[in-house]
């Protein structure tokens, strides 16, 4: 029996309109007259709080569409907002946070700090460092170590290791136990990473032991 191949439904523009196609979660919605702009009004509008910051919007230039998120399941990270090369996280505003004058939820409010899933991700400029920052810039990294994930970070010399035993490392963090021994918190490791400080692993267990009693 001769298989029968699905073609994906095509969305025809109008006849003489060059307009951009706008999709929520997939989903054809309509036209807009200027896909860039339509972003950039709802972009502003999200920092500003009038739209949820769990929506993520992203313009395809070479296609002319723009494409709406607000599903579930999305793997999001923040960045710092970036304006006319300035970062939006100034020293005073660290300062709050620091002396818990403020929150991250705040921050997030005000538009300072911003989540990204990986399709906005794909017209976003970011910098690594403050000192790398440009006009061009959209976004910058919190920290360059965010980067790899919370278990790659925890990892020494990751950039030593070829990318397999990498691979390996993590898949084995995963599935340590939280406490693998009675005087884990005397021990001292020959090296720690710096993101080790920041999650407290070495003050307290990293997970919970299950004990199941069966009964006949």
């Amino acid at each position: 029996m001769a298989k029968v191949k699905k073609r994906k439904k095509k969305i025809t523009k109008p006849i003489g309109q060059q307009k951009c196609s706008v999709y929520i979660n997939g989903r054809f919605i309509g036209f807009s007259e200027s896909g860039s702009q339509l972003v950039k009004d709802l972009k502003e509008k999200r920092r500003s709080g009038t739209i949820s910051p769990e929506a993520n919007f992203h313009y395809n230039s070479q296609t002319d569409d723009v494409y709406i998120n607000t599903d579930s399941g999305r793997a999001r990270r923040p960045y710092i907002v970036v304006e006319n090369g300035q970062s939006r996280l100034t020293p005073a505003l660290i300062a709050q946070l620091q002396s818990n004058e403020t929150t991250w939820g705040k921050l997030v409010r005000l538009g300072i700090i911003e989540y990204l899933d990986a399709e906005e991700e794909e017209s976003a400029y970011v910098a690594l460092s403050e000192e790398n920052l440009t006009t061009e810039h959209t976004h910058l990294e919190i920290d360059p170590v965010s980067i790899m994930g919370v278990t790659v970070s925890v990892l020494p010399y990751p950039e030593y290791n070829s990318s397999p035993r990498v691979t390996m490392a993590c898949a084995m963090a995963k599935q340590s136990l939280g406490t693998y021994s009675t005087n884990f918190n005397l021990r001292s490791p020959l090296c720690r990473r710096a993101p080790i400080q920041y999650l407290s692993s070495a003050k307290g267990r990293q997970g919970r032991i299950l004990l199941l009693q069966l009964r006949p």
